[in-house]
């Protein structure tokens, strides 16, 4: 029987169990910590989210020509280290598995630890982690934001729209890709902001934000999923006016009750001019 059979006869759970066996008799690892959404008791279990540990080793450039390969003994798809200080790996099975990897010292592990709650230890060698910890997402939710930072983002916003609407203007398709990509970055910031305010900065939106839909006004939400668009001219002045209109709406909503004022008439005059150059191109 070969790897990619065995692979596929093991139970993801049996998979996780044996490579932590393993770790554990490494004499190079001195703390192992399990992280992410598999040990999230408030998540809904999901079978596509990566598997998360955090190794404590003394001895850093030994993984970094370290074999998981023969650690798991059955081939890989993917085995790269992605980078060198601190070592950070992904492998991905056979099985589907997408499995992930940080090497660091034990203190730095530790250390890394007290900032996220959403961790277990499953070794610890020298006995580094004392106290007792619940394992929560709390650290992973959204927080309420600087409002000073925040007062920033209309004015690095509208300069990246506005780049965009002349890079169209010229047919310039990438460089307008590029330039809502910036923006829509800005655009994600304000109205992550806004959804957790909503909800008393209570929530955990997710890695990549894929929670959010579960937490967004749905027309808001669709308006978002438009602004992922394909590079062609229509499409690209269709996700600018979708960016814009949902800028302005969760900055409104952000506006209410705090010290944020959202730029109406920077808005309007922005809104004018995109419009304009979009009909001189009809």
């Amino acid at each position: 029987m070969d790897g990619q059979e065995r692979s596929d006869t093991r139970k993801p759970e049996e998979i996780v169990e044996c490579l932590e066996e393993q770790f554990g008799r490494m004499d190079q690892v001195r703390l192992l910590v399990r992280a992410g959404r598999w040990i999230n008791p408030a998540a809904t279990a999901d079978k596509d989210s990566p598997y998360s540990w955090w190794l404590g080793s003394r001895d850093l450039d030994f993984w970094r020509d370290f074999s998981f390969e023969n650690l798991l003994d059955q081939p890989l798809i993917q085995s790269s280290l992605l980078s060198f200080d601190p070592p950070r790996f992904r492998l991905l099975l056979p099985n589907r598995m997408r499995l992930d990897f940080l090497v660091d010292r034990p203190e730095a592990v530790v250390k890394r630890m007290e900032a996220d709650s959403l961790t277990e230890v499953r070794v610890d060698k020298d006995d580094r982690v004392i106290e007792d910890r619940v394992t929560s997402d709390i650290s992973h939710r959204t927080k309420s934001p600087d409002m000073e930072e925040l007062k920033l983002h209309p004015g690095n916003f509208f300069r990246e729209m506005s780049d965009m609407a002349f890079y169209l203007q010229g047919k310039e398709l990438i460089p307008a890709q590029q330039a809502l990509d910036r923006g829509r970055k800005i655009l994600l910031r304000l109205a992550e902001t806004a959804v957790a305010r909503s909800n008393g900065y209570s929530i955990n939106l997710g890695e990549d934000l894929r929670n959010v839909g579960a937490y967004m006004d749905p027309n808001q939400y669709e308006s978002l999923q438009r602004t992922y668009s394909n590079t062609d001219m229509d499409n690209l002045w269709d996700a600018l006016f979708q960016s814009c209109i949902l800028f302005r709406k969760v900055g409104l909503a952000i506006d209410q009750g705090t010290s944020f004022n959202y730029p109406r008439k920077l808005d309007v005059e922005m809104m004018k001019m995109f419009r304009q150059i979009w009909k001189e191109m009809l």
